[in-house]
């Protein structure tokens, strides 16, 4: 099992790194014990914002 991936009977919880300033939003891989998440919108007071995020999941 991958460490940034925890699953239980109802719901998926992920451990996401996000890095916000991208050119486009896409999943980049894995960063220190995280997936990592280029976000496209501009970061918000030095950290990347709060709106939510629906993206396609990785491949495999």
């Amino acid at each position: 099992m991958k460490p940034w991936y925890r699953g239980a009977a109802d719901h998926v919880e992920l451990a996401l790194y996000v890095q916000p300033g991208a050119k486009k939003t896409e999943w980049a891989g894995e960063y220190d014990g995280s997936l990592k998440l280029r976000l496209a919108a501009p970061p918000v007071e030095g950290e990347a914002p709060g709106a939510p995020v629906f993206l396609k999941p990785p491949r495999r």
